[in-house]
């Protein structure tokens, strides 16, 4: 049965799990090819200091514990066991531990969130809005980058969905502050989603792809007939 362990990793052994899960995640089958971080490659400070011992034995105890349990296996410098580690080496078949002890959700979980987000609110979307949320879907089934929705960001997709819906309803010219402080609660939040915005909106609409990102958000409350909706302010 598989167990977590309970310690909090430390840096040092945080940084190489990482590193591992990320090799994991990019491969088509994990179980293909032997996934190992040496540590020579990440950037290790407190396990190579020349000042502190403490970072690195704590870093070698922690290793330990998750080679007692299966999780990966551990290669000693000649001549230094239990004192320089080569290299780590991933079980991948124990790999759903290494995510729990870090606390990181599976790519393929963040794509589910990510889509069913997508799909909840989709059906309230309709003309740019829906094609561009409907090619990061497709995106994200072909597990390719959804972007400039995130993968790491659930707040920042929320609020770049938010501002999608919120546009459909805009009648009128409304200055940009004005519009975030009403959807947000706040007169910044727009700005930091603004470039977001034009990207979708270009990808939804060909036409607009030459337009620059001023005039792009002009045109989202009126469509190709009028530049003046939307007024920055």
């Amino acid at each position: 049965m598989s167990q977590v362990p309970l310690f909090t990793p430390s840096p040092d052994v945080a940084a190489v799990l990482h590193d591992l899960l990320d090799q994991y995640e990019r491969r088509k089958d994990p179980h293909a090819r032997v996934i190992r971080c040496d540590l020579e490659a990440p950037d290790l400070p407190g396990y190579t200091s020349q000042l502190d011992p403490e970072p690195r034995q704590v870093a070698n105890e922690q290793f330990q514990q998750l080679e007692e349990q299966g999780t990966v296996s551990l290669t000693w410098l000649s001549g230094q066991t239990g004192h320089l580690l080569e290299s780590v080496t991933l079980n991948s078949d124990r790999a759903d531990d290494i995510f729990a002890l870090l606390g990181r959700a599976p790519l393929a979980a963040r794509r589910a969130r990510l889509r069913d987000l997508l799909l909840g609110d989709r059906f309230r979307l309709n003309g740019w809005r829906l094609q561009a949320v409907q090619h990061t879907l497709t995106q994200l089934e072909a597990e390719r980058s959804p972007a400039p929705f995130s993968l790491v960001d659930e707040e920042h997709n929320r609020d770049l969905l938010a501002a999608l819906v919120a546009l459909a309803d805009l009648t009128e010219e409304t200055p940009i502050r004005a519009f975030s402080v009403r959807l947000f609660n706040d007169s910044k939040r727009f700005e930091t989603l603004r470039g977001a915005v034009v990207r979708l909106a270009r990808r939804g609409q060909p036409d607009w792809r030459d337009l620059r990102p001023d005039e792009v958000l002009r045109e989202l409350t009126c469509g190709l007939s009028s530049s003046r909706c939307w007024h920055a302010a």
